[in-house]
């Protein structure tokens, strides 16, 4: 079971596990302390990668789904007491197959969903009710409203390992940074030699996807002197869709390409 965020946004699929990420602090669904036990508080944190953040989506009947942590797989995320009064807390519970334990996701135009409760028939789900960015902020059930961006939640997949695809010449990905989760970005969507790029939340747009390019030779600058490498087997990053801006990642500090002519400037490096 899939659901579609947009013709252009990710799709939440079925069996697959996920970083959730909140709109307005822009920290994840997190298990307090790691902790496995019923009743674990659900927080607020910031990216750290670890299974504690990262969730498991099971389709159940009906076009709900239960979200479990990969640190404690037998739980479920869970409203507590299955209360239906503003502000309850959010944890961890042993699965029960209660409609406090299933989950709907509302795909909102930007690729983020809410994601509201079965027992409410939808009319509340996980929310920011503070609106707050610090760490550790409680997760609680709340009314839903179409204007609350603390009821925005972005899926990242969790599943796709460490390491990249093996590199293809014309391979289309996007880049993120282990340490951060965040993606390699154009800042502004920028299409002139010498724009900005930096690290940002995934938002599935073409100034986060880059083309693959193989390269026969490439000039790699060290100080002052210029070395000839023979590229073969390496790719360097266009991007996507081909304009003459390419970053390339060859085993050394990354270079910007602007079209054929090599500069030493601008530098950045990223792990595939």
């Amino acid at each position: 079971m899939r659901v579609e965020g947009g013709r252009h946004l990710g799709a939440v699929t079925s069996e697959r596990i996920y970083y959730i990420r909140e709109k307005i602090s822009g920290n994840y669904l997190d298990v307090q302390n790691g902790g496995t036990d019923s009743g674990t508080v659900i927080q607020l944190f910031p990216f750290n990668g670890t299974k504690a953040q990262q969730w498991k989506v099971t389709a159940c009947d009906d076009g709900y789904f239960k979200l479990q942590p990969q640190n404690a797989p037998a739980m479920c995320l869970d409203v507590k007491n299955a209360n239906t009064a503003d502000g309850t807390t959010i944890q961890i519970f042993t699965d029960n197959g209660t409609d406090a334990q299933r989950w709907k996701l509302q795909p909102e135009s930007d690729g983020s969903y809410q994601i509201s409760e079965k027992f409410t028939s939808d009319k509340k789900g996980m929310t920011n009710e503070k609106k707050s960015s610090e760490s550790r902020t409680p997760v609680t059930s709340c009314t839903l409203a179409d204007d609350n961006p603390g009821q925005c939640w972005y899926f990242e997949p969790a599943d796709e390992g460490t390491v990249s695809d093996v590199p293809a010449d014309g391979l289309v990905v996007s880049v993120r940074v282990r340490h951060s989760g965040q993606y390699i970005d154009v800042h502004n969507y920028g299409t002139v030699e010498g724009n900005r790029v930096n690290q940002y939340y995934k938002n599935c747009k073409t100034n986060q996807m880059f083309r693959l390019k193989k390269e026969r030779r490439e000039v790699l600058y060290d100080g002052a002197a210029s070395r000839t490498w023979n590229g073969s087997g390496k790719s360097h990053f266009r991007r996507h869709p081909d304009p003459p801006e390419i970053f390339s990642r060859c085993g050394k500090p990354a270079v910007w390409f602007y079209g054929d002519r090599r500069r030493k400037r601008n530098r950045i490096s990223c792990n595939l």
